[in-house]
């Protein structure tokens, strides 16, 4: 059994580091930042007696978008968008727990152009499974086909990636498993197959949106 064991630990010892080095690829590519214009930015204020609420001045360039959009780029966990007059423009999903999941994707709103006026306020709601996560950041206002682009972009570095980097992680998971289930005597190789199977499930945590348990306090325990 000692020599079998060595000779998979000589045949595999490069796929501990590959699982790694994918969880990090996917790490890396959820903090990446769009360089966006400083104009386009919304400067948000913390209502420091509700700290789930934000507010934003609309600027005087507003009235100048044909096609206004909202880019969100941070978020923990969840927003939704008011326009002043407190109508809802947009969610990113449920507010209500389970709460969606979007602490790992940009959210793109298009909004109503009659509805914003300069020098009124947007407001924003933000929910989280814990409340000292509470995060609202990097808020972009401007055109819908300037905007989108960059949200296709950066939903795919943040999405498409990983979602490549589990199916990767996967597909390795099958053929290490199949190498067992030809050579079943070589336990090595069942331990590699469900080692990587379960660094796929803890990456794919960046990608699911709705809570698959249908518990916050469940999900975050797993």
């Amino acid at each position: 059994m000692k020599p079998i064991c060595a000779a998979s630990v000589r045949l595999f010892w490069w796929l501990p580091l590959y699982v790694v080095a994918l969880y990090w690829l996917a790490l890396q590519v959820d903090k990446t930042q769009m360089d966006l214009p400083a104009h386009w930015q919304l400067p948000l204020q913390l209502d420091q007696a509700n700290p789930q609420h934000y507010t934003s001045v609309l600027p005087a360039s507003v009235k100048t978008l044909q096609d206004p959009a909202l880019l969100i780029m941070t978020v923990s966990q969840n927003v939704a968008v008011y326009y002043p007059d407190g109508t809802l423009a947009g969610t990113g999903g449920s507010m209500q727990p389970p709460v969606a999941r979007n602490r790992h994707r940009p959210l793109l709103f298009h909004l109503y152009q009659p509805a914003l006026q300069p020098g009124q306020r947007l407001h924003f709601a933000v929910v989280s499974t814990r409340s000292d996560t509470l995060k609202l950041a990097q808020v972009y206002l401007g055109s819908a086909s300037e905007l989108e682009p960059i949200w296709q972009r950066n939903q795919w570095l943040r999405q498409g990636v990983v979602k490549v980097t589990i199916t990767l992680l996967l597909v390795t998971a099958l053929l290490i498993g199949s190498l067992w289930l030809v050579y079943p005597s070589k336990r090595e190789y069942l331990w590699y197959a469900i080692g990587t199977s379960l660094w796929a499930a803890h990456t794919s945590n960046l990608v699911i949106r709705s809570n698959p348990v249908g518990s916050d306090a469940l999900w975050a325990a797993i």
